[in-house]
């Protein structure tokens, strides 16, 4: 069972095929979430509504090095 992980812009997260992504931006709608963008270590950036988010299984990475 997947444990909801809050976005957190600057965080890093893990998905379950073992890609590491990076929140960059949260996007909101009538003050409330509604979007979050995120960037993989290749650089591809996605935007997912907040409803896939929740339903993405993360787990949260402490640090990752840009670079």
């Amino acid at each position: 069972m997947a444990i909801l992980q809050e976005p957190v812009v600057g965080s890093w997260y893990l998905n379950q095929t073992g890609k590491l992504m990076k929140v960059r931006m949260l996007m909101f709608s009538a003050q409330r979430l509604s979007k979050v963008m995120i960037e993989y270590l290749d650089g591809s950036i996605m935007v997912v509504d907040i409803e896939a988010w929740n339903f993405l299984d993360l787990n949260v990475r402490q640090q990752v090095a840009d670079g």
